[in-house]
């Protein structure tokens, strides 16, 4: 199938699930991964047929996130989503040290060379890292609401910054329920008014979230190994840089950043959506996404030549 004919089969149908009622997409068998450093697995999802996709969701939610990218982008790619450690189903201990390792267990248990990968907000920081360091297993990269560490950030009194310390001593005293309850109220966490199904689907794994990240290490990725502009510069896979145009200004302002330092990189903004507009914006994340990747996550050849 040649470019032009495969980013003709993106239609609405096939992206759209986000019609009245939101119907769930059918359900996946789940695949266990052992992980290779420390004891647990990996719940990993696997839909679809054609080249491979990865998506990494964000912090303090787990691979629902994807459902509705999941649905539809299996009709073009190989969709793999997967709960990183600590999250969802996903039995291994928390540890970003090992996250990118991971990834390379996911992909090697799938028999894959190499996959596109899309990551969201501290997913994006592990799919940036996971391209610096395996250029290449990674054939396109989509973040969406990433962060770096040497842009300036939000006031501490601003509203945006999540309360850390708080919601680690909600955790301490075992007190999960108010920790879901703080997460829900924050913006980053927030579908926007009158998005009342795609919020109830974020409370859902909120609800979910064990905090094991916050238990077991005081430091954050930020401070273990920061990541700056000038580091993702090495990143040469083609990059698509997504933000809605409501998410919060210091992470826009940070998308940008991004598309600038990675050679090539493009930036999109989703009028109306924000930091999940994923989940709030399907058709037009799903048709943007894939018209990217639909190119981007076919080899050289196969794209020179036009044909697959």
């Amino acid at each position: 199938m040649s470019y032009g004919a495969a980013a003709a089969a993106v239609t609405n149908e096939s992206l759209a699930h986000e019609s009245p009622g939101r119907a769930p997409p059918r359900p996946v068998p789940v695949t266990l991964v052992p992980a290779r450093s420390g004891a647990g697995e990996l719940a990993v999802e696997v839909a679809g047929r054609g080249n491979p996709v990865l998506l990494v969701h964000g912090w303090g939610v787990d691979r629902r996130m994807w459902a509705h990218q999941a649905a539809a982008f299996r009709r073009h790619f190989t969709t793999i989503t997967y709960d990183r450690r600590g999250c969802g189903q996903s039995t291994a201990q928390a540890d970003h040290a090992l996250e990118l390792e991971d990834i390379d267990a996911i992909l090697d248990e799938l028999k894959l060379k190499g996959t596109g990968i899309v990551g969201m907000s501290q997913g994006g920081r592990v799919a940036m890292r996971y391209a610096m360091t395996r250029p290449t297993r990674v054939t396109g990269l989509v973040l969406q609401g990433a962060p770096l560490d040497d842009a300036p950030a939000p006031l501490a009194g601003d509203a945006s910054v999540l309360p850390i310390a708080r919601l680690t001593d909600l955790l301490r005293r075992g007190d999960r329920a108010g920790v879901a309850r703080e997460l829900s109220q924050h913006p980053l966490m927030s579908a926007g008014e009158r998005r009342t199904q795609a919020q109830a689907e974020i409370d859902a794994m909120l609800k979910d979230y064990r905090g094991e990240d916050l238990l077991r290490f005081s430091t954050t990725p930020a401070e273990i190994d920061p990541l700056r502009a000038a580091d993702i510069s090495v990143i040469h896979a083609p990059t698509l840089v997504i933000t809605g145009s409501n998410e919060l200004l210091w992470l826009r302002r940070i998308a940008d950043r991004i598309a600038r330092n990675i050679y090539g990189g493009r930036r999109r903004v989703i009028r109306g959506g924000g930091h999940f507009v994923n989940m709030t914006h399907i058709t037009d994340y799903n048709r943007c996404v894939v018209e990217f990747l639909v190119n981007t996550t076919r080899p050289w050849s196969e794209r020179a030549l036009g044909s697959v």
